[in-house]
């Protein structure tokens, strides 16, 4: 089997859209998303036209946000700030298919546990 390695920022943009889809599920209230890609939170905020798969991501990430989240936002924070979010982005990207993970994978057990304490 071969797996090819997407761009980091394209599984950051999954990672936002699988997130949004997911908090509005539960319905939680107002919720502040915390993003390490700037590129994300860039596109994000952009009012400009992107015709590529990336741009496509993020037009639904922003669809779901203006129609789902009221007084909520989407922000940059630093990777030091967001180690363990970014280490599960990039693995994810690894994978041929979307996985719902329920135990801390072992490549970022460690992160996590740093990030409690």
């Amino acid at each position: 089997m071969i797996f090819s390695k997407s761009k980091v920022y394209i599984g950051e943009a999954l990672g936002l859209l699988s997130t949004l889809k997911w908090v509005h599920e539960l319905n939680i209230g107002a919720v502040h998303f915390e993003l390490d890609s700037k590129r994300v939170v860039d596109k994000f905020h952009s009012s400009n036209r992107d015709l590529t798969e990336f741009g496509a991501i993020m037009d639904h990430c922003k669809s779901l946000f203006s129609s789902f989240y009221r007084n909520s936002s989407v922000e940059f924070v630093q990777r030091q700030v967001n180690k363990a979010a970014h280490t599960l982005a990039q693995v994810a990207t690894l994978y041929a298919s979307f996985q719902v993970m329920v135990d801390a994978s072992n490549c970022i057990e460690h992160i996590l546990i740093n990030e409690m304490l």
